[in-house]
């Protein structure tokens, strides 16, 4: 494991930024530059490599001297490698930032700046601007006002974007790390604990640029029974502690698609697709 420390001023807190990675050398070192790259400048960049076999750990060799700590281990997935990279966590803020994401340069500033005016804020996020695997703009995806019921009644946390919401370092002490048993949305369980204890604000400023392509987690749909399995499970343990009252379903749609009219539209078009045998073109539709 490697470790070069970067200490903060007093004045200025000091934001830790979590990425883990494997096989990750398709984008790994565009999501480095934009961490690296950032206005604000005291930033603890931790990096969690899985035991990758590509050019990866070469990537982050390259940025060694400006990497806070990193480390290459086999893990258990995902989740249990963001686990470790929060037990490494020293600032007084921190995220978690995707291998295939990248931050826009004045991200953290931006957050920083909310922080500093709302102390008694634990927990921020902002939107996300989607692009494809050629950083080609798609639509940009806004946080509607949370609710961590609708969460648990929608039954996904697509009403939060993990990699665009900032946490205290209280938050690790009082909610603790993700739940590896959950292998492909432990983000959804962690965030409904999150919302149960802490108010999320929430902005429409950009934070980052999500990338969809084939590649990444949430687009393989070969785990799509895992994930229903362990969705179904979530969201039958937090209606029952929680009382949620799931017949509200319909009224937290039309929030979420309110807040976001492109992603409804895409999310329409792709039913359309499907039923049509893919014979749409999305790029010429009146929604984009």
């Amino acid at each position: 494991m490697k470790d070069n420390r970067r200490h903060s001023a007093k004045s200025t807190p000091l934001v830790s930024i979590i990425t883990v990675c494997f096989n990750s050398e398709l984008y790994l070192e565009q999501t480095i530059q934009s961490v690296l790259g950032q206005t604000y400048e005291h930033i603890e960049y931790i990096v969690i490599d899985g035991g990758s076999t590509d050019n990866t750990i070469n990537i982050i060799k390259k940025y060694e001297a400006h990497i806070s700590k990193w480390l290459s281990e086999p893990d258990e997935n995902m989740y249990d490698a963001i686990n470790k990279g929060m037990a490494l966590v020293t600032g007084d803020y921190w995220a978690v930032l995707n291998s295939d994401d990248n931050y826009l340069a004045d991200t953290v500033q931006t957050v920083v700046d909310f922080f500093n005016r709302h102390p008694d804020i634990k927990v921020f996020t902002g939107a996300e601007r989607m692009i494809d695997e050629n950083d080609k703009y798609i639509y940009t995806q806004y946080p509607p006002r949370f609710s961590v019921n609708s969460m648990i009644r929608l039954r996904t946390n697509g009403i939060i974007s993990h990699p665009a919401t900032f946490l205290s370092r209280e938050v690790l002490r009082t909610v603790g790390k993700f739940n590896c048993a959950y292998q492909v949305i432990a983000d959804y369980d962690f965030l409904i604990r999150v919302g149960l204890r802490y108010h999320i604000a929430h902005s429409r400023r950009p934070l980052l640029n999500f990338r969809r392509h084939s590649g990444q987690l949430t687009m393989d749909y070969s785990q799509e029974a895992a994930k229903e399995k362990d969705r179904q499970a979530i969201v039958s343990y937090y209606s029952r502690k929680n009382c949620v009252n799931m017949n509200r379903v319909w009224w937290d749609r039309i929030r979420i698609n309110l807040a976001n009219p492109h992603y409804f539209c895409l999310r329409q078009l792709a039913k359309i697709r499907r039923l049509l045998g893919g014979r749409i073109d999305a790029g010429k539709s009146s929604c984009l």
